[in-house]
């Protein structure tokens, strides 16, 4: 039997942001169930996060739903294949990415942006291999990208822009994932 492939999205949480952002999360759900991934996300029906859930519910995903537990009242708006309810940010972190073959990030506040540096730096210390993608259609994180790269040229740290993957478009994404052989990879789960 062929192993279930699980893609981590972190992203917001949030209603209230821009729609083009919500077009984003729409097609990145759309180009990971289309590759054969299946979902694990901070289990919450709002925002990006809704977005993606929903996208890739609606194309036969199985899902797996991470929430801390004072928020174990959000499963009852979804219908998650798993369910982990944890006490502390870092758990959460560490189960949602341990869970996953690839992590991808959309926009998001300062949780996702925890999530992101976390996922780099136990890359950089060979705690992880997951791929690491930073979706980016809207330049929402160019200028985090742009730290990164002044991190590395006052030599802060060498190597953190090897790490992951920088994608600024549906057409580079799907022929991203579409080239990716993960099925080699000896995953810890």
């Amino acid at each position: 039997m062929e192993k279930l492939q699980y893609a981590f999205v972190g992203c917001s949480s949030s209603d209230k942001i821009d729609s083009s952002f919500n077009d984003s999360a729409k097609r990145l759900g759309f180009i990971l169930s289309r590759n054969g991934f299946n979902l694990v996300f901070g289990a919450y029906n709002y925002g990006l996060m809704g977005e993606v859930y929903r996208t890739m519910k609606q194309n036969n995903s199985s899902i797996i739903g991470v929430a801390p537990t004072i928020y174990k009242e959000d499963f009852k708006s979804l219908q998650c294949d798993e369910e982990y309810c944890v006490d502390t940010t870092n758990e959460r972190i560490s189960l949602m990415i341990n869970k996953s073959d690839i992590l991808c990030f959309l926009a998001g506040g300062t949780g996702t942006l925890e999530e992101i540096i976390v996922a780099i730096e136990m890359k950089r210390r060979k705690e992880i291999d997951q791929p690491i993608i930073i979706y980016d259609e809207n330049s929402f994180y160019l200028p985090l990208i742009q730290q990164l790269g002044k991190m590395e040229q006052y030599r802060f740290s060498n190597d953190c822009t090897t790490l992951f993957d920088y994608i600024t478009n549906a057409e580079m994404l799907n022929t991203y994932l579409s080239n990716l052989n993960i099925d080699k990879r000896d995953m810890k789960k």
